[in-house]
C-alpha cells in the first residue's frame, strides 16, 4: 500500500466526538488524512492511513485544509437521513467548528510580466515594428520624417503610441519608459554608392547623433541599429565611435 509514517497529528475529543487529522511529507509534498467517530450513534468515517496515494499538496496548510473539508463532507454523508438528537447535533456542530480552523493558504498571484516597450526610430512603414510585435513587445513611439510612410505605418499598426515626424525634435520624455530602441538610420552618406559625406551630411549621416542622444537619455536595456556594411569602416573612426 505504501504507508507513510505520520509526521504529526491534530486531535479532537470533545462533546461526544473524537477526530484526528494526521499529516506527513512525501517527496517534498504534504499529505493529510482523517478519521472521526461519534460516541453517540453509529457515525464514523476515515481515510487513514497516510499512503503514497494520498492527495499531495505543496504546503502543509493546504493539505490539512483538504483533509478537514473531506472529513466534514464524510460527516454530512454519514448523518444524512438521520434525525439527530440534541447531543448528536451538538457533536456535528463541534466537529464542524474544529474543522473550520484548517484554512487553506491564500493564493499569491504573481504579477504578469510586463511587455517590453520599444521605440521605433526611422520607422518607415513598420519593418522593425512587425519583428518586435512578434516577440510580444509593445510600441512606445515611432519617429518617421516621410508623411506617406507615417500614414502607412499608422494603418499597419494602429495603437496608442507617440508619433514624431523628425528625430531632431524628438526628446526622451515623449515616450516614457523604453526598454528597446530600434531603427535603421539613413545609409546614403555611408554607402559605397552614396556621396561619401558620412556623418557630415546633416540630413542623413548626422542623424546618427540624434539616435545616440535618444539612446543616452532613454537608457534602454538594449538597442538594435541597422545600416550598410560600409559604415563599419567609414572615416577610419566609426568603429571606435560605436564601441
Amino acid at each position: 500500500m505504501g504507508v507513510i509514517p505520520k509526521k504529526g497529528e491534530h486531535l479532537f475529543d470533545h462533546d461526544g466526538v473524537k477526530a484526528v487529522i494526521q499529516f506527513a511529507q512525501h517527496n517534498g509534498q504534504w499529505i493529510a488524512e482523517y478519521r472521526f467517530r461519534f460516541r453517540c450513534g453509529a457515525f464514523h468515517a476515515g481515510t487513514m492511513p497516510l499512503t503514497i496515494n494520498s492527495e499531495q499538496h505543496t504546503n502543509l496548510q493546504n493539505a490539512l485544509h483538504d483533509a478537514a473539508c473531506r472529513m466534514v463532507q464524510a460527516m454530512a454523508t454519514a448523518t444524512k437521513g438521520h434525525q439527530l438528537n440534541k447531543r448528536q447535533q451538538k457533536a456535528v456542530d463541534a466537529l464542524t467548528v474544529w474543522a473550520d480552523q484548517f484554512e487553506s493558504a491564500p493564493i499569491t498571484c504573481k504579477p504578469a510580466p510586463q511587455s517590453k516597450r520599444f521605440l521605433d526610430l526611422f520607422s518607415g512603414i513598420g519593418g522593425f515594428h512587425l519583428a518586435m510585435k512578434k516577440t510580444g513587445a509593445v510600441c512606445a513611439g515611432s519617429v518617421e520624417l516621410d508623411a506617406a510612410a507615417r500614414k502607412t505605418y499608422a494603418e499597419n499598426f494602429p495603437g496608442d503610441y507617440v508619433t514624431c515626424d523628425d528625430i531632431r525634435k524628438a526628446v526622451a520624455s515623449m515616450f516614457g519608459k523604453v526598454d528597446i530602441v530600434c531603427g535603421g538610420f539613413p545609409c546614403q552618406s555611408f554607402s559605397l554608392e552614396g556621396d561619401g559625406e558620412g556623418f557630415d551630411h546633416k540630413d542623413k549621416g548626422a542623424l546618427f547623433f540624434d539616435t545616440a542622444r535618444l539612446i543616452g537619455h532613454l537608457a534602454p536595456e538594449s538597442f538594435i541599429l541597422e545600416n550598410v556594411e560600409a559604415l563599419g569602416t567609414h572615416d577610419d573612426g566609426v568603429q571606435v565611435l560605436l564601441e
